[in-house]
């Protein structure tokens, strides 16, 4: 393996756990106040999925992403619907 692709490796795995110190601090992923054993497991990964959108929204990518863009734009003619 190439010295640039161990540290391209070692660069992801930074944002990784910087992405899990954020889930843990900013959405409190570790305090889950659920009550179900399903809803328990289940938490974790919705919270993760959610965080993971909102990020992806974010840095301006989302229209390389199809189902994204289509969802995003769903979501706006709801917001129209509601308006009227």
């Amino acid at each position: 393996m190439s010295n640039e692709k161990i540290l391209q490796y070692d660069l992801w795995r930074g944002e990784i756990e910087l992405n899990f110190k954020d889930e843990k601090r900013i959405l409190g992923i570790h305090q889950a106040q659920v009550r179900t054993p399903n809803r328990v497991e289940s938490f974790p990964g919705f919270v993760t999925a959610a965080y993971s959108l909102f990020l992806l929204a974010a840095s301006g990518h989302v229209s390389q992403y199809p189902e994204v863009a289509s969802a995003q734009d769903g979501l706006g003619d709801i917001d129209k619907q509601d308006a009227c």
